[in-house]
């Protein structure tokens, strides 16, 4: 009946691939990276790379540089979003905090291999894009996305870290949809490590939501200031 003689296979090639370094983690499953620029330097705070700093500072703060990535096929927990109506966020999920705070110690200011898998538009009159992909730790002198086959293995994806401390699950989707992570096969192993171990979201206990004013957001920074007006006019 030749009723696939026009079908083509779509693509599972990733659609960006690209070495840079974490500026920002806004939450778990949310990474800012900026583009690595040419003879980029491991440590930009070494007396040694002021040179290169004051040469490129334009081109190291220019914000069109920066990739804000969402990891490929996990639920995290959330943080809480700024209100509409007042000054007072909504509250953390269980364990949006202590998600954050591992993929800051681990990610922060690191060198990083990134592919992009997919991306969506969402939101009918203003459209909001996302980007999708996984996200690896790499070793310093890795310049291109050519030298860092070495280092992508499962212990150093960020997603994989998530899930084995318990802070993600992993979202099923249909076998053949291409909207999902090139490396599920790891994210299930590490998802199935920390049931058996009952860490993290999989723990049966009640847990206390971390609070933490995070003064690099501007609602927070203006709560601390209010408290410590507040604390020094009282202790007078």
């Amino acid at each position: 009946m030749r009723l696939w003689k026009d079908y083509t296979p779509v693509s599972s090639q990733p659609k960006d691939l690209f070495i840079g370094r974490v500026v920002e983690v806004p939450s778990g499953d949310s990474i800012t990276v900026r583009r690595l620029l040419p003879n980029e330097p491991a440590d930009l705070l070494a007396p040694s790379a002021s040179q290169f700093f004051i040469a490129n500072e334009n081109a190291l703060t220019d914000p069109s540089q920066n990739v804000r990535i969402t990891l490929s096929s996990l639920r995290v927990p959330r943080m809480g979003r700024p209100s509409k109506t007042d000054d007072q966020p909504s509250p953390n999920e269980p364990w949006a905090q202590e998600a954050r705070d591992l993929v800051r110690q681990k990610a922060i200011g690191k060198r990083v291999f990134v592919q992009l898998e997919y991306t969506t538009v969402t939101g009918d009159e203003q459209k909001m894009k996302r980007d999708f992909g996984s996200v690896f730790i790499v070793s310093n002198d890795v310049k291109a996305p050519a030298d860092a086959q070495a280092d992508i293995q499962e212990r150093n994806n960020i997603a994989v870290m998530l899930l084995e401390n318990g802070y993600a699950t992993v979202m099923r989707k249909k076998a053949d949809d291409q909207d999902k992570s090139q490396y599920m096969d790891d994210l299930l192993r590490a998802e199935s490590l920390a049931q058996q171990k009952q860490k993290g979201v999989h723990s049966k206990k009640d847990v206390a939501v971390a609070h933490v004013n995070d003064v690099s957001k501007v609602y927070h920074m203006h709560q601390c200031f209010l408290m410590i007006a507040d604390w020094c006019w009282s202790s007078k």
